[in-house]
């Protein structure tokens, strides 16, 4: 029975640990409805989520051509996972997934759909943008834990590999296709227009056809969710349960203890604490090109702001790329020289780019006058 309750469309014969093991496979996983189902609600989401902070860092920048609001409003959409992620971990292990997902969805749908009202109400205004980005990234940390918490319930013990492989593969390319495809596509094909509703004319931006998108895409991903069948949500009742009944009360002192207890053991493990620490700086260095990039091209370039995508194109590229690459370049290399590798390829890339505007400077004016 607990097969069946974890994967509808797995035999009800019991396998022996020889065909488990060897049964985990993408074929297998993609067979699971259930699963199928909350992996399309996982990869629409991301790449609403995605297509609207593009959307919201274009907006700023094209509003305001600053690059400290546009620093703002990347604060508004990773703020919230500083102090909020723990929280919504803890509190999401003990509660319904299924119906934290689908609340979720429909919280996003309708803050991304406020600020289609906000920007129609009031085009140059950036306020009511970052906030409602804000609620909607911390709604984002709830519907993340969530998920991930639900695939062990939707496919069986053999497919869970495959499983969050998937998933992680869809989290890179949700990336690239929220930002270059969706986000660039929908502002550089959708001109403004005025809509006449009764009495009221509205000038209507591709910013706000952007985010009207957004808001459907969430609304679909929250059909997805409730298209799964509660059942499939199932779990054991677990040594928790008293946990649950008292779990505002035993929040806190549950983070203190994880926190205390991560902390020590980072402590004993350099390797563990010099790995953390790259991987802050790398992210802490991506926000900082995420932030310069709209003025640059605006205000340096002097490109429209709906050349953005072409800008973050060979990023998104590079970032598909190097997930295929890495697994093979790691054998070759090792993990210590490919990461050495990685960043000096990137220190040499950042500073390309301005001597590359300087050359371009220099040698453009002669070609333009022999014209």
């Amino acid at each position: 029975m607990e097969t069946k309750q974890r994967n509808e469309n797995t035999t009800a014969a019991p396998l022996s640990p020889a065909k488990d093991i060897l049964g985990g496979s993408f074929r297998n996983v993609l067979k699971n409805r259930s699963f199928v189902l909350l992996w399309l609600a996982q990869l629409l989401s991301q790449i609403g989520f995605n297509a609207a902070n593009y959307g919201v860092i274009a907006f700023v920048t094209a509003v305001t051509h600053s690059t400290v609001l546009v620093g703002f409003a990347i604060i508004s959409f990773t703020l919230p996972a500083v102090p909020f992620s723990l929280l919504a971990g803890v509190y999401v292990d003990y509660l319904d997934k299924r119906l934290v997902l689908w609340v979720s969805n429909i919280l996003r749908a309708a803050a991304t759909g406020l600020i289609v009202f906000a920007l129609l109400w009031n085009p140059q205004t950036v306020i009511p943008l970052f906030f409602l980005t804000f609620v909607i990234s911390l709604v984002t940390q709830f519907f993340t834990p969530a998920e991930a918490s639900a695939i062990p319930l939707l496919v069986g013990k053999n497919d869970l590999g495959p499983a969050l492989s998937l998933f992680s593969i869809t989290l890179t390319i949700a990336q690239v296709l929220g930002f270059l495809l969706l986000g660039g596509l929908i502002t550089a094909l959708f001109p403004p227009f005025r809509l006449s509703l009764g009495f009221i004319r509205v000038q209507v931006q591709s910013f706000d056809m952007l985010f009207a998108v957004v808001t459907l895409v969430y609304i679909i991903c929250m059909l997805l969710i409730l298209a799964i069948p509660a059942r499939a949500f199932r779990q054991k009742p677990s040594a928790g349960s008293e946990l649950r009944r008292s779990l505002g009360e035993q929040t806190w002192k549950i983070i203190r203890h994880d926190v205390r207890e991560t902390w020590a053991y980072m402590r004993k493990n350099h390797s563990l604490l010099l790995a953390l620490l790259q991987v802050s700086f790398v992210s802490i260095l991506l926000l900082a090109i995420g932030e310069l990039t709209g003025p640059f091209v605006v205000n340096v370039l002097h490109l429209p702001v709906q050349d953005l995508p072409l800008i973050f194109a060979p990023a998104g590229i590079g970032l598909v790329l190097g997930g295929l690459l890495m697994p093979s370049l790691t054998r070759r290399l090792g993990k210590n020289r490919t990461i050495a590798l990685g960043s000096l390829s990137t220190a040499v890339g950042l500073l390309l780019i301005p001597l590359g505007r300087f050359i371009w400077s220099r040698f453009a004016l002669p070609v333009s006058s022999c014209w």
